[in-house]
């Protein structure tokens, strides 16, 4: 069965990794540790952070480095840090995307950062059944929280800067996956206010909430028979009867389902 590309694109979001590399700690005081790295992620102040046992709030986000408020019964030693919050995904016209993300919750930060596939989409089919099955033209939003008071300069530092992270984030993780073509180039947008602009200046949030964004715009190849259940070895050895007239395999072949 064909596969809906925003069901696709929702799979490469969620396959991005948490988890971020530390390459240097050093601990300022028992309460804050700074925390060097390269591999943010979507990381901003604000955000949760975790050592797998415990926690701590991230205070400052600078280049190469952030800090990090902790319990002062605990030092932070691990090389490794898994961001706790989770990434939402949405798909659809402004408004459709407006009302949904309004209905999560009543505060901004607990369901942000989100990443926005906006509809409809291009999608052009390659009939001479070789290669890529499809490429799709995209437009993705890569939101997060910010605030109404910060100065230009403060959107592009505590926000921006972070969901770029995040962007080549998600781009890795296509290159990645072999279910998919590779693409020479993609376009961006930084929108340290994301919201409609005139000539006047900023006029109204797309979103009813104060968010930084970065759009990106790109052409996705999708290859021909990706995780699509009609080119999978079947096994039909050791079959089980679950009811309902499903028959379901023992042996350890990985059958992966195509929506």
């Amino acid at each position: 069965m064909r596969r809906n590309i925003e069901d696709i694109i929702e799979e490469i979001v969620q396959s991005i990794d948490k988890t971020i590399l530390i390459n240097k700690i050093f601990d300022g005081d028992e309460v804050e540790t700074t925390l060097y790295t390269c591999d943010y992620k979507w990381l901003v102040v604000g955000s949760v952070i975790s050592d797998g046992t415990n926690t701590a709030t991230v205070t400052e986000v600078g280049d190469e480095y952030f800090v990090i408020t902790k319990d002062p019964l605990f030092t932070w030693t691990s090389k490794t840090a898994t961001i706790v919050q989770s990434i939402y995904y949405m798909r659809g016209t402004a408004l459709a995307v407006n009302g949904e993300w309004q209905k999560l919750s009543k505060t901004s930060k607990q369901k942000t950062p989100f990443v926005w596939l906006v509809k409809p989409t291009i999608e052009r089919t390659n009939s001479n059944g070789q290669g890529l099955e499809r490429t799709s033209d995209l437009r993705l939003y890569f939101l997060d929280n910010t605030l109404l008071q910060y100065k230009e300069e403060e959107h592009t530092n505590n926000v921006i800067k972070p969901l770029w992270a995040w962007v080549m984030a998600f781009f890795k993780a296509i290159e990645l996956n072999a279910d998919f073509g590779k693409f020479d180039n993609y376009d961006t947008r930084e929108l340290s206010r994301f919201g409609t602009e005139t000539a006047q200046g900023f006029e109204a949030n797309i979103i009813t909430a104060n968010l930084s964004a970065i759009e990106v715009k790109f052409t996705l190849p999708i290859r021909r028979g990706a995780k699509c259940l009609c080119n999978k070895t079947i096994a039909t050895d050791n079959l089980i009867d679950l009811g309902e007239g499903v028959l379901i395999s023992e042996t350890n072949e990985y059958m992966n389902y195509g929506n």
